[in-house]
Order: structure tokens, then C-alpha cells, then sequence
């Protein structure tokens, strides 16, 4: 299933890059031409980006070339120290040993991008953009603990007018209260049920 970019999803990209982020323009010219940058385009910066995210779409993360390396760059860069270290611990370099946040930063731009990978998610949720930038078309489905979990839980019971379990409720609710019950399956009455007239007793049918 193909999955695209709404309105919604591109007004919330269009203020993440541009308002909160602020990415500048030269790093979205360089993404929508590489290192040729044409002078007919437009120089606002709300175009530009608009034109970025119809040409890239839910990619727009996605690649390993200089111009995507720079855009991540750039977003790491803004994002608070406690929260990059936080980010680099659920996906640190192999074989290495950071705790420096202003080295965390290259090791995770170069960080190999497995669309809907654990890596892309975490990128994604932490910036604010939406998740199906890292190739999801919506949050992950928390998984349960173990099969067994889900097979352990009681599925819902249909109760009816034959209810053996409600009938034996029933029973054990009257004896509690008037004590010997006598249970009789079979009852003498009248065609024209609304002949009958109810009488409480401690007789139960």
C-alpha cells in the first residue's frame, strides 16, 4: 500500500522545517537540485519547502547523499542535548563509545535508513514529524508481551434466554437467600399468559 502525504501532514512538516527547525533555504535548494540551483526558482522559503515535500513525499528522509545528510544534520543540531543523548542511546554506533552529544550527531546522520526501521521511527516521533516520514502510516501497534497473553484473556461471553451459567446464578442467588431451593423443569401453565397472576413465595420454579 503506497502510502502519501496528506494536507495535514504537509502543513505539519512545512512549520516544522521552516518555523521550529529553521532550516535555511540553501540546504532545500540543494535537496530539490543537488549543487545546481536554478535562478528561476522561487526564493521563498515556504514554496520551496512546499515544492520539496511534493517532489519527495514520504522520502524526504530517505537516502544516504550529502543533501539528506545535511537536512538531518541540521535537525539534530536544534534539538535539546538531553533529548539528542536520549535519541543516540536507543540507536548508538556499533563498536563505539560516545558521551559527548556533539559527537552523537554524525554517527546517527550517517546511520543506515531502513524505511520503517526502528532508527526512522525514533528520528521521526523525536522531531515532531509524522510517522509516515519513516515509511509507517501511523504509530507502531504496541505488541503484547507474549502470545500467551492474548490467548489468556477470557473472550466475551453471549448470555440468552437457555443461559446455563445465568440460571445457575440465579439459583445460587435464591439460596443464599431462602436457603433449600427446589428446581423443577417443568410447569403447568395457563395458554393465556397474561391469565396469570404473579405470587411472591418461597417456592422457586
Amino acid at each position: 500500500m503506497d502510502i502519501k502525504l496528506e494536507k495535514e501532514d504537509i502543513e505539519i512538516c512545512i512549520y516544522l522545517l521552516v518555523n521550529k527547525y529553521k532550516v535555511p533555504s540553501s540546504i532545500i535548494k540543494n535537496m530539490l537540485l543537488g549543487d545546481r540551483v536554478s535562478s528561476n526558482r522561487s526564493s521563498d522559503i515556504q514554496v520551496l519547502t512546499k515544492t520539496l515535500l511534493a517532489e519527495r513525499g514520504v522520502n524526504l528522509f530517505t537516502g544516504s547523499n550529502k543533501e539528506v545528510r545535511e537536512l538531518k544534520r541540521h535537525l539534530l543540531k536544534q534539538i535539546p542535548e538531553n533529548v539528542l543523548t536520549h535519541l543516540y542511546n536507543k540507536n548508538p554506533a556499533k563498536n563505539r563509545v560516545i558521551s559527548s552529544p556533539s559527537y552523537m550527531i554524525t554517527p546517527l546522520v550517517k546511520k543506515k535508513w531502513s524505511v520503517g526501521g526502528a532508527w526512522p521511527r525514533d528520528f521521526v516521533e523525536t522531531l515532531g514529524f509524522p510517522h509516515k516520514l519513516s515509511g509507517l502510516n501511523g504509530p507502531p501497534k504496541k505488541i503484547p508481551d507474549s502470545e500467551s497473553s492474548i490467548n489468556s484473556q477470557p473472550k466475551s461471553q453471549k448470555h440468552y434466554q437457555s443461559c446455563s451459567n445465568c440460571k445457575n446464578a440465579i439459583i445460587d442467588m435464591f439460596r443464599a437467600i431462602y436457603g433449600t431451593v427446589k428446581i423443577e423443569h417443568k410447569m403447568k401453565i395457563k395458554r393465556e399468559l397474561k391469565t396469570i397472576k404473579m405470587k411472591i413465595t418461597t417456592k422457586i420454579f
